[in-house]
């Protein structure tokens, strides 16, 4: 299944979240980077400052630095992700959020990867 929000955003870099299973099946959600930004927006920091996703995020590094990047906690992702508060009613930034959680939890549920390239 691959998901598509190029919409909103013209302009800016465009982002591929990838899950990749062991039988090498794959799902894809390619995105504006603007929807993105807009979802990390409503990720806190931890007591100790930023982790995980959230501090390549905010770093630039991760999928900033490398062509393709594999998150080492996916689990850790998801938790983050579904935490996250979304303050901005927007039906298209639900959808990406919806969709990106979906890979999330199929990367989570199969031992698969989960990957982000910047293009």
């Amino acid at each position: 299944m691959t998901h598509d929000f190029t919409t909103g955003f013209e302009g800016e870099p465009e982002l591929f979240f990838t899950h990749r299973s062991p039988n090498g099946a794959a799902s894809s959600l390619h995105a504006w980077e603007g929807w993105f930004d807009m979802l990390m927006e409503g990720v806190e920091p931890t007591a100790s400052g930023w982790t995980g996703l959230a501090l390549h995020h905010h770093l630039c590094t991760g999928w900033h630095e490398a062509h393709e990047w594999v998150d080492p906690d996916p689990g850790g992702t998801l938790c983050m992700l579904r935490q996250a508060r979304v303050t901005r009613p927007d039906d298209t930034l639900a959808a990406f959020r919806e969709a990106l959680l979906s890979l999330l939890e199929a990367a989570v549920r199969d031992g698969g990867r989960f990957v982000i390239q910047r293009e």
